[in-house]
């Protein structure tokens, strides 16, 4: 046979015969059916599993379920928890019903393989209900948003992790060139001189400020509604359930997991989704100033700045042979094009009604979209790029030694007219600022045997 008859209060419903998942999942499997769009997170999916084994246990604890159906629960979950069955969660990111079909899904694939695992048929709902027993003393509208806080509490340690990589990265580099000297610019106009390893070492301290707000951002998901059942009230659950369940919580995920201080306000304010999500557009907005700078300073080779290359990891053209492009510089570009386009869609979905925000999905959806994507480029960035930059010392001196506007150091010394003349003078000779500062008299031969500043 290759299907099995489930029912709800709908009425009946085919659903495969293999499938661990039922009748509730695969009425949403039509109702939000999309192409090609991506499913579930597997973080999501993983962290509702443990989500289920907190529950499971507090039940348990308050004398809701048996020690025999507890036991059972837990070995389904910690079966997904090892990433077995991931392919049985098939609700795309986006749905109707505030995360509701995938509170199902997992409650439905985790009591089948505890059915299997008790010596029963999946579909055998009469001795382990998806409903009265995985979700006992659970709404959608409390499982939900904990299991994405805590699936995003791990992603973002993850983000911050691969930061701290790039931070040290640029510091390296930092380093490598702080003995270059070239041409600081302003407005992509020619300014006044700076070392090349001054700038980099600028850009691991912007990263080094983006580690500081997620690592404080992220704490503020460790605080959940879990207990409050339906609108935070928890007005069905047992009196002990709240406190188990989250004692549970902080055992199954190992961190320092607690309520937040009233669930209603825990249950229908998400504002602190939108305030990872500007901790994330910040830092994307960094990325693509630095990866901006290293396209514009690697450009060239022959026409134009040329003062650094950037790793060939590919070949960059069908028509123009040995062309070089930077890739990966335009690749985090543009994971930082869709983070910001991300956070749009996070703050407009954060304004929900009364006691519940039905959009929580696709915040969830949008969220994990941007932090995988950040912390798979950020590997790739650091890995590919950064690590593998050179610079071209003598281009980068002989700009600075030949730019018109590097005598501008001179200004505190020989005062702002008589550098004016030095310009001039360089601009019609293309002489070095240093030799015609000497030769007009200004400064004294062995003048820059050492540095200005």
């Amino acid at each position: 046979m290759t299907h099995r008859i489930e029912k709800d209060f709908i009425g009946e419903f085919k659903v495969p015969s293999n499938a661990y998942y039922g009748v509730h999942t695969a009425r949403a499997l039509e109702n939000f059916k999309l192409t090609d769009y991506h499913l579930t997170h597997r973080y999501l999916v993983k962290a509702f599993a443990k989500v289920k084994i907190a529950a499971a246990y507090a039940n348990h604890r308050t004398g809701k379920i048996s020690r025999e159906i507890c036991d059972a629960i837990v070995y389904a979950s910690n079966q997904i928890i090892s990433g077995n069955h991931i392919d049985q969660f098939i609700i795309p990111g986006i749905q109707g019903g505030a995360g509701t079909s995938t509170n199902m899904n997992a409650n439905e694939v985790i009591a089948n393989i505890a059915l299997e695992k008790l010596g029963y048929e999946k579909g055998r709902y009469d001795i382990l209900s998806p409903i009265d027993h995985v979700n006992a003393s659970q709404s959608t509208n409390d499982s939900y948003p904990t299991a994405i806080k805590i699936a995003i509490y791990e992603l973002v340690n993850e983000v911050e992790r691969n930061l701290k990589l790039l931070r040290r990265a640029l510091e390296d580099k930092a380093n490598e060139f702080k003995d270059i000297m070239k041409m600081g610019r302003t407005q992509l106009e020619d300014a006044v001189p700076i070392a090349l390893g001054r700038e980099f070492k600028v850009y691991a301290m912007a990263i080094n400020r983006d580690v500081r707000r997620l690592h404080q951002v992220k704490e503020l998901f460790l605080q959940v509604n879990m207990g409050g059942d339906a609108i935070g009230t928890g007005v069905s659950n047992h009196p002990d359930y709240r406190i188990a369940v989250i004692e549970e919580l902080r055992k199954v995920t190992a961190t320092p997991i607690t309520a937040c201080e009233d669930l209603v306000d825990g249950t229908q304010n998400l504002d602190v989704f939108p305030q990872l999500s500007s901790m994330l557009k910040i830092c994307g907005l960094n990325l693509r100033k630095i990866a901006n700078d290293l396209r514009l300073m690697n450009s060239g080779p022959t026409t134009s700045i040329h003062e650094i290359d950037l790793p060939a990891i590919q070949a960059g053209s069908s028509i123009m042979p040995k062309k070089v492009n930077p890739v990966g510089a335009e690749f985090i570009m543009q994971i930082a094009y869709k983070i910001l386009g991300n956070d749009l869609i996070i703050s407009e979905c954060t304004v929900g009604e009364f006691e519940l925000n039905a959009w929580e999905p696709l915040i969830a959806d949008a969220m994990f979209e941007s932090l995988t994507l950040l912390r798979d480029g950020l590997e790739l960035f650091t890995n590919t790029v950064v690590k593998g930059i050179t610079a071209n010392k003598e281009l980068c001196e002989e700009y600075f030694e030949h730019c018109p506007t590097a005598a501008t150091e001179l200004i505190s010394i020989i005062g702002y007219d008589n550098v004016a003349q030095i310009i001039a003078k360089v601009n019609e000779s293309g002489e070095s600022y240093k030799k015609v500062a000497i030769d007009m008299g200004f400064v004294n031969p062995g003048f820059f045997n050492k540095p200005i500043n």
